[in-house]
């Protein structure tokens, strides 16, 4: 009689269970969660110029106000900005504002792991920093930015999302064929 090397055996189990949940959730998904689109960090930083305290999202769609944004922030920068060159025809890029704050310790972070497209909809995940009560901050006034490339192509709207899921803004964006 042969005895069955149990490590064997449940290893073997194992792996059947990996290629058959494996094969369930490839056959169930409807490519409603696009993983082939990109969502990307451009770049970040904490004085975007803005005066006012309300945070901000603005949509950008041509090379023209690209370089009116990269023209503000470059007057606050130490190093010189090179303007990325960006094909507006296949991307737009997410400006996100979080507005004058008193201090320094405020910031925003993407998010890549929890961002992406769902249908028609890019949903954009930021950690949304502040400084804890009570915590020595610096005394300088910041105005924290992200600048954020999407891939524009079927989207009709942009979703962003705080760490604890709360809405921060939506935008619509409009169907560029009717402009």
């Amino acid at each position: 009689m042969k005895t069955i090397d149990i490590r064997r055996a449940c290893f073997f189990v194992a792996i059947l269970a990996i290629m058959a949940n494996g094969c369930c959730v490839m056959q169930g998904n409807n490519n409603s969660n696009d993983k082939s689109k990109s969502i990307e960090l451009l770049r970040k930083g904490v004085n975007s110029g803005r005066l006012h305290e309300a945070p901000s999202a603005t949509w950008i769609t041509t090379a023209a106000d690209l370089s009116s944004v990269y023209a503000r922030l470059g007057n606050l920068q130490v190093e010189n900005l090179a303007i990325p060159d960006i094909d507006f025809e296949i991307y737009g890029l997410l400006l996100i504002e979080m507005g004058q704050k008193p201090t320094g310790g405020h910031g925003i972070e993407f998010d890549p792991d929890l961002s992406r497209f769902i249908e028609n909809q890019a949903m954009v995940h930021l950690r949304w920093n502040t400084p804890k009560e009570g915590r020595v901050v610096t005394q300088v006034v910041t105005s924290p930015y992200i600048l954020i490339k999407i891939e524009k192509t079927a989207i009709e709207s942009i979703i962003i999302f705080d760490q604890k899921q709360n809405l921060l803004f939506e935008i619509s964006i409009p169907d560029e064929k009717t402009k």
